[in-house]
C-alpha cells in the first residue's frame, strides 16, 4: 500500500491547478446556487467577509456528500442506512515516539495512521475496538476513547493531544442516481462510504 500525507496530495493537486491557470480561493464560502438554461449563478462569501456573485456556464460540485451545491441541485441518493458506529476518527497530535504512517491490527483493535500537517505534529486517525463494536452515531466521543483504542492496537500510550476534530462513522454507502444534472455536474459529492484509505480522493481523481 502506497500511503501519501494529504499535504503532499494538496502541493501537487495545487501545482496541476497553477498550470492549467486556475484560480484557488482559499476560505471562499458558496451559500447560494441556481442553474438557469443557459448559466449557473453562485453567491457567497470571501475570505475577507466581502459578497461575491459569480456566474458560469457549468459548475462541478466536490464539496461532499454534505454539500450546499448537490443538495440545491436537488441530487438523488441510492443509500443505506447505518446507525451505529463501526469506526471512530480524529484529527489530532501525537506526543508520543510513533512513526507515522502507521497500520496495526489486532484481535483488540484496529488503527490507521496517517500524516496530517506535517508542521504541527498531526495527523489523522481511523480506530476500530472489539469491545466497542456498535456504538450509537449520537453517543459522545471524547479524547480518552480514541486514546484506549489506540494503546489496545499497540500497546502503547499515544498521547494524543490538540484535537481539531473526533467524531464516529458508520459503514453507511451511496451514490447519486446521475451525475450531472441541468448544469452541475458532481465530483466529490456524488459518492459516499466509509472514510478510510481515501477513497474519496480516489474516486474523485478517477
Amino acid at each position: 500500500m502506497l500511503i501519501i500525507p494529504q499535504y503532499s496530495t494538496k502541493v501537487v493537486l495545487k501545482e496541476r491547478a497553477k498550470e492549467h491557470r486556475v484560480k484557488i480561493f482559499i476560505g471562499t464560502s458558496v451559500e447560494s446556487m441556481e442553474s438557469l438554461a443557459d448559466c449557473v449563478i453562485v453567491k457567497g462569501t470571501s475570505a475577507d467577509g466581502s459578497v461575491f456573485t459569480a456566474t458560469s456556464k457549468y459548475i462541478v460540485s466536490a464539496d461532499g456528500v454534505n454539500g450546499m451545491l448537490q443538495k440545491a441541485a436537488g441530487f438523488d441518493f441510492e443509500r443505506t442506512s447505518v446507525e451505529t458506529n463501526i469506526m471512530v476518527t480524529g484529527e489530532l497530535s501525537l506526543n508520543a515516539d510513533i512513526t507515522i504512517p502507521a497500520i496495526i491490527r489486532n484481535e483488540k483493535a484496529v488503527e490507521i495512521a496517517v500524516p496530517l500537517i506535517k508542521e504541527h505534529n498531526q495527523i489523522r486517525l481511523a480506530a476500530w475496538m472489539a469491545s466497542r463494536p456498535n456504538i450509537p452515531v449520537s453517543t459522545p466521543f471524547f479524547l480518552e476513547e480514541i486514546n484506549g483504542t489506540l494503546e489496545a492496537a499497540s500497546g502503547m500510550d499515544w498521547k494524543c493531544y490538540n484535537f481539531q476534530m473526533l467524531y464516529r462513522f458508520t459503514n453507511a454507502a451511496g451514490t447519486v442516481t446521475n451525475y450531472p444534472k441541468d448544469r452541475v455536474f458532481l465530483g466529490g459529492a456524488a459518492h459516499y462510504h466509509l472514510p478510510a484509505s481515501g477513497q474519496g480522493l480516489n474516486l474523485g481523481l478517477q
